[in-house]
């Protein structure tokens, strides 16, 4: 499962100024439950967040009677951009906790005399109890099993792959195999209790699989495995009937 992340810190840090920079520090704007002033408030992002989401601002303060004339983003790659004129950090792509859940982020300012100066903040990714359905690795699979094979001989091992620790995952057969030639045992497909199979009746099968979570409501992943029913030593060979075999279900199923 995931965890609950639910405070982000901001920091700014590290203002490496010039002898003669304009710019005497940041601050950032009243924003809830965030600090005003130079110092930390949190600036984060909820992973489900939709782009073109703002944030706060990020805000230089100059000397005198100079101003702020641009805000820049110095860092790439990040899902983020700062608009020019306010300083304003939006979100432009989607967020996954999973891959990355916090950004070091580097703002540069630059006052009216041209005189910049930067500054550092950490972006953090807060979650909620999401449920992510299993994946596959591959949207079709291939298998072969002898011709004559009888019950609890193996076909193939699948394996789908689940973002929430924790979950429990079960495979079953969800179409193509209407008359239960196979059956699962845990992740393993098999032939099912007295079936023998017969290559001159069914050459192939095209199974849809799925892969069930058992995290509150279930979600399921799903992919095509197409298992040939022949002479599996001559992989070359059942390559090509899998394929025909595929290419012919789809022209049946368009009619």
């Amino acid at each position: 499962m995931k965890i609950f992340i639910s405070v982000a810190l901001l920091a700014f840090a590290g203002l490496f100024q010039e002898g003669d920079a304009q710019i005497t520090g940041w601050t950032v704007p009243s924003i809830t439950g965030a600090a005003t002033g130079t110092g930390a408030a949190p600036i984060s992002f909820p992973e489900n967040q939709a782009v073109g989401a703002t944030s706060t601002s990020f805000t230089a303060t100059p000397t005198g009677p100079d101003t702020i004339a641009s805000y820049t983003l110095l860092t790439a790659g990040t899902p983020f951009s700062v608009t020019s004129a306010s300083g304003l950090i939006t979100l432009d792509s989607a967020l996954d906790f999973e891959t990355t859940a916090s950004y070091t982020v580097e703002v540069q300012a630059v006052d009216s005399n041209g005189t910049p100066n930067t500054g550092t903040a950490t972006v953090t990714i807060s979650v909620t109890d999401v449920n992510e359905a299993p994946t596959f690795s591959a949207a079709s699979m291939l298998a072969c099993v002898a011709d004559g094979s009888t019950a609890g001989q193996s076909v193939s091992t699948l394996t789908a792959t689940d973002q929430d620790t924790g979950d429990t995952i079960t495979y079953s057969i969800n179409s193509g195999d209407s008359n239960s030639h196979f059956t699962f045992s845990g992740a393993e497909l098999q032939v099912n209790t007295g079936v023998t199979l017969d290559m001159s009746t069914t050459a192939s099968y095209a199974l849809v699989i799925r892969a069930t979570d058992n995290d509150g409501t279930p979600l399921f992943g799903s992919t095509t495995l197409t298992v040939t029913v022949g002479n599996c030593s001559n992989s070359a060979t059942a390559l090509v009937i899998s394929i025909m075999m595929t290419l012919m279900t789809l022209v049946v199923s368009l009619y």
